[in-house]
């Protein structure tokens, strides 16, 4: 958790012109806030796609495929594109397959980074980990 705003950065200012794109998590994200004005100031450009489901979905997932109760690991509604745009960097929500695919292409383009609050379904986003936690049914 909270590797995606290093990680990308880091491999960015080795590689500028190697397209790239983040791709993480609401959670991951609040761990890293900070980071995201760090794009603005070295002047990175890159895409930090930000799956949003309100909550901590791997762990809730994981209790569920365990038969413990859900607990403690939903979040608050929060605005990513606007904390985004509070540290230099473009903020944008989307709520649509095709708003998403629209979004990420003018961030590929784009000459600063674009955070792209992805907004999903949060039951069938969590419900897509069984298979990587070793729940098949």
């Amino acid at each position: 958790m909270g590797l995606t705003l290093p990680a990308v950065l880091g491999a960015k200012l080795v590689k500028p012109g190697v397209p790239m794109v983040g791709i993480g998590a609401d959670g991951s994200l609040l761990m890293r806030l900070g980071e995201l004005e760090v794009f603005a100031r070295t002047g990175v450009a890159v895409p930090l796609v930000i799956i949003n489901d309100q909550a901590l979905g791997t762990m809730k997932s994981r209790q569920k495929s365990r038969g413990m109760p859900e607990y403690g690991l939903d979040l608050q509604p929060v605005d990513f594109a606007g904390i985004a745009a509070a540290c230099g960097v473009k903020g944008i929500t989307v709520e649509t397959p095709e708003q998403f695919e629209d979004e990420l292409k003018l961030a590929m383009q784009a000459d600063r980074t674009t955070l792209i609050d992805a907004r999903v379904d949060p039951l069938a986003y969590q419900d897509s980990f069984g298979p990587t936690i070793g729940v098949l049914a």
